[in-house]
């Protein structure tokens, strides 16, 4: 993967540069054009102040970056929007958000492509800068195809590697991206042809992304509800239609895992009902069906389960974190599992990635009712 993920970044270089190359002939629209390090430096403040928008409980960055890309279009030399945008990713992602080596490469490459097929873009449409209503026009439709491309790129990286996300979360993103592009390319032209941002014309320019974050909003929320109610409908079945009742366990535990976006989820019998346990998790080569738990494990899972009367979410300030320890576990719900009365085992749900928001009350639900129907199919085996 790693050779794919460089060789993926190694073509996004030859393109970004080949779009660079080709602007390189290009003049600057401005009579004296923007310094590239004044150009560099915005574009890296503005990839620094990326908010977080939480959209059901997964976590999308925005950014306003596209303003700097519309002044760099109307003020600095056209190949030099592209470079000064790449480098200030390589600058963000890398010292400030720590990302991995080749991830940090693959997305400064398609930022360099997107972003330079951006501005060659906006300056098809713009032509020779005569006509101030061709300029920006072609500044917004720059901002959008720099955009869709750059959005595009990371998907087909991403799917290269092994690492393609849902589509529903990728339209998500794109459609977030748009309306952020849309809204700070309209800022920049505001700027640029204003010399000063007018609080009315700005106002009208966040439209879209306000009416992009209610109308995607409203959607998570009932595709959460949805997702929810579909997973206990499918545990329930996979359960009861399970026999024997050990067959149907790695299967609903899967469901879990996946329908609450986390790393891991097992299942721990305790002493007097097996000693077992069931792994689920993200990555295949850890999961496993049911085997012998470990005695740190199986330790930990007692300790747990008797202070536990209900599912309840564990974090690094909760003095019960120390015990979720055993399962390689820092964040995540810990259900017991009540048979007759009995506790006779413990369901716990592992870390989110950090693109996903904490487990919240009604992902706490979740896990305990699914750790009901697993203690109710046990006790119909008898």
């Amino acid at each position: 993967m790693p050779f794919v993920a460089a060789a993926s970044a190694g073509l996004l270089l030859v393109v970004g540069a080949g779009v660079t190359w080709a602007l390189s002939s290009a003049q600057p629209y401005a009579a004296r054009p923007m310094p590239f390090l004044v150009l560099f430096l915005l574009f890296v403040v503005l990839e620094t102040a990326r908010g977080d928008v939480l959209l059901g409980p997964l976590s999308h960055a925005v950014t306003m970056s596209e303003l700097v890309f519309v002044i760099g279009v109307l003020t600095a030399r056209p190949w030099q929007i592209g470079v000064a945008h790449a480098l200030a990713v390589k600058v963000v992602f890398g010292l400030f958000l720590r990302q991995t080596t080749v991830k940090w490469l693959v997305n400064s490459a398609a930022v360099l492509a997107g972003t330079s097929i951006g501005v060659l873009i906006a300056r098809v449409i713009a032509g020779s800068g005569d006509s101030s209503p061709r300029v920006a026009l072609g500044c917004i439709v720059g901002c959008l195809g720099s955009t869709a491309v750059t959005w595009l790129l990371f998907v087909i990286s991403a799917s290269a590697v092994g690492r393609k996300a849902s589509s529903e979360i990728t339209l998500r993103d794109l459609g977030l991206s748009v309306a952020s592009a849309l809204s700070a390319g309209a800022i920049g032209v505001e700027l640029v042809f204003l010399g000063r941002i007018d609080i009315r014309l700005a106002g009208l320019s966040l439209v879209p992304i306000f009416l992009a974050l209610w109308a995607l909003r409203s959607y998570a929320a009932q595709r959460v509800l949805a997702r929810r109610s579909g997973l206990l409908h499918k545990v329930t079945a996979v359960l009861h239609e399970s026999d024997p009742f050990e067959m149907g366990l790695l299967e609903s535990l899967e469901l879990t895992r996946a329908s609450l976006w986390a790393d891991s989820v097992e299942l721990v019998l305790l002493t007097g009902y097996g000693d077992d346990a069931v792994l689920a998790h993200r990555e295949l080569a850890r999961t496993r069906p049911v085997h012998p738990a470990a005695p740190d494990v199986l330790a930990a899972s007692g300790m747990l389960a008797a202070t536990l009367t209900a599912a309840r979410a564990v974090d690094g300030n909760d003095p019960a974190a120390v015990m979720l320890g055993a399962f390689g576990v820092e964040a995540g719900v810990a259900a017991p599992v009540y048979v007759e009365h009995h506790v006779a085992g413990l369901l716990v749900v592992g870390d989110r990635d950090s693109s996903v928001a904490p487990y919240a009350s009604d992902d706490v639900t979740t896990v305990g009712v699914v750790a009901q129907q697993l203690g109710r199919r046990w006790r119909s085996t008898g």
